[in-house]
Formats: C-alpha cells, structure tokens, sequence
C-alpha cells in the first residue's frame, strides 16, 4: 500500500497543469515568438493572454499591399491582403471579402490600421475614408466627408482608430484655396477649415506631439506647414524648405526629415527645431531604425534587434534597399523575396 501511494503522488506531481508555468518562463517563450504565432500562444490558454499584452510582439514592421485578379470570366475580383515579416520572411495572403477595398487609395498605415479613401466624387465633393486591419480584417468606418470639390487629397490619423481620442486628418486642395478637415472618433462629424491662398496638396502627412506636418508648395517654393489640433489653427513652420522631395517621419515626439544627396549617394536624416524653426542634422541615428516609403515608421532597435540600429530601409513599388546611415555603403537587406508585382503598392505596417 505504501508503493502504491508514493507511485500516486509522483503522478500527480508530474500532471501539473500549463497553466502554472512560471510568468518568466511564458515571457522568455512570448519574447521569441512572431506576432502571428503570439496569436496563438494568447489562445492555447485564458491566463496567457496577458502575457502578450504589453506588445511583446516584434514591432519591426511588415511589408503590406492589397491585390485584385478578375476570374477567367473577368467578372469577378480576388481581393488579397499581402503580408510579409521581418524575423522568418514568412508570407501570408489574407483573403477580403469585401469589395469596397478594391482600388481604394491608401494613406497611412499605424497602430496595425490601414486608413484608405473610396468612393470619392471630386465634383460633388463626397470622400468615404474608413480604416482596415489585416490582422483582424476588420473595417471601422468614419462619417462621409462632403466637399464641394477637390483636385487633390492627402490623409493621416494620429492613433490607434479604436481609441476614441484618435483624430483623422485630411488635406484637399481646389484651385486657390486648401481645405483642412479632422474628425475624432468620439464625434459624429467633420469639422473643416477653409485657407484662401494657392497651395498644392501636401505629401507626407505625418501627426507628431499633436500636431499633423506636410510639406507643399507655395510661390514656387516649398514650405513646411501644420496644423495643431488642439488650437485647430494651421501654422507655416518653415517657408523655406530646403528639399523639394523628402519624407516626414515621426520618431517618439521627433519630427524627423529625410532626404536623398545624390551628389554623395546617401541617406541625410535632420530634426526639426521648433524652437529656431530650422533643421539639423543628425550625424547618427543613435538605436532608431527608420522605414521610408509611401508610409514611413521609425522604431528603437531593442536587444534582439540591436544590428538594425542606425540603418534606414526604403521600399517601393517594386524595390527594397537597405542603407547604413551616415555613408553610402548599403547593409543587409533584411526582407528577402519582396514581390514583383509593382502595380500594387507596398506600404510598412506595424503589428498591432
């Protein structure tokens, strides 16, 4: 009787549930996992999924475009999200079933969302923005937005749209005046700004510490403007811009300027100075890695990425390349077998 208690203790030990793992153990596991594979581990059990709530995810972004294929009958469109990671390359091909995405313009990407506009009329002046995850396929619509009309249009939003303090920002110019509209996601509409001065439409938009910056043109000569959500009062921070095709990154409360020398054939990256209202640049990016393209991200090179630090990665339609910054020697390009299909345009997203 006494071996046969031992023997059963033994079992019961050795049976221990899952669920009890040691919090450093789940967090050692969680560290090492791609975002998708993290969806699973928050799955297997109730009491894990905190573990991977404080976004221990790899945040450097994926490489992200839509495709549409009509059928053999060319009646129908396969509408895709394609995605692709950094850490395994591995490609997912998310099917969408929703027609509304087809052909629809892409404006920024953050927090895991994709803002898009569709449908827009320019001459009755009606634009249709909404946001779309690839994570979760799931749309979040905003309130039509009316204008009388419009020649050309550029959008952002500041934050993670589920946040009801998260504001979108959209720029449409007409003739001899520039029209300014934001609206909250706490709020049933649209409240627009009208300026009465020839500007054409900005690139760029980018939100930083609560201000949305571009850059347009005025008189033939760049300038760098925002507008201050708070206050909703536009500003001219330079009018003297000294690079006439550039990208605006947004870097922790930094508003960081990029341009290509073609003289020397690198990557300069300046700050913007608020204070003086002029650039300066950067002789290193320090642990930032800046992603530039028709969306950009800059992110902080963490331990298991530290070999990023003080690099900047560019992708295009249909092109990757991947520079050391402060020289004109490439790096190593971290995405491999980026697709050829250069109609679709490819954007950086960041897991949620």
């Amino acid at each position: 009787m006494g071996r046969a208690i031992k023997r059963l203790k033994k079992n019961t030990k050795s049976s221990r549930s899952w669920c009890d793992l040691p919090i450093d153990i789940l967090y050692t596991i969680a560290n090492r996992l791609d975002y998708d594979d993290q969806c699973r581990f928050r799955a297997v059990c109730k009491s894990w999924r905190p573990i991977c709530g404080d976004h221990c995810a790899d945040k450097l972004p994926w490489i992200m475009f839509y495709s549409w294929h009509r059928n053999n009958n060319h009646d129908f469109y396969k509408i895709s999200c394609e995605l692709q990671t950094l850490s395994t390359n591995r490609k997912y091909s998310i099917p969408i079933g929703r027609e509304g995405i087809k052909n629809a313009s892409i404006h920024d990407s953050k927090c895991g969302w994709v803002l898009l506009s569709k449908g827009e009329d320019k001459f009755n002046g009606e634009i249709s923005l909404f946001f779309h995850s690839p994570f979760t396929n799931k749309i979040r619509e905003t309130p039509k937005l009316c204008i009388t009309s419009y020649s050309t249009m550029a959008a952002s939003f500041s934050i993670d749209p589920t946040n009801p303090n998260c504001v979108v920002f959209v720029l449409t110019t007409s003739g001899l005046e520039f029209r300014v509209s934001t609206w909250k996601a706490c709020e049933k509409t649209w409240k627009t700004h009208v300026f009465y001065e020839f500007y054409d439409c900005g690139r760029d938009v980018i939100f930083v510490d609560g201000s949305f910056y571009w850059v347009f043109v005025r008189n033939y000569e760049c300038v760098l403007g925002g507008f201050n959500v708070e206050d909703q009062e536009f500003i001219i921070f330079m009018d003297q811009f000294p690079f006439s095709s550039s990208h605006l990154i947004g870097s922790d409360k930094d508003l960081l300027v990029t341009n290509y020398d073609c003289n020397v054939h690198r990557w300069d990256v300046f700050k913007f100075d608020s204070g003086s209202s002029s650039l300066v640049r950067l002789e290193s990016l320090g642990d930032r890695v800046l992603f530039m393209g028709e969306t950009s991200v800059s992110i902080r090179a963490s331990e298991k990425t530290n070999k990023l630090a003080n690099t900047v990665h560019l992708i295009s339609y249909a092109n990757y390349q991947a520079y050391c910054y402060n020289g004109s020697r490439s790096c190593h390009q971290i995405y491999n077998g980026i697709s050829t299909e250069s109609w679709f345009k490819k954007i950086w997203i960041q897991p949620p």
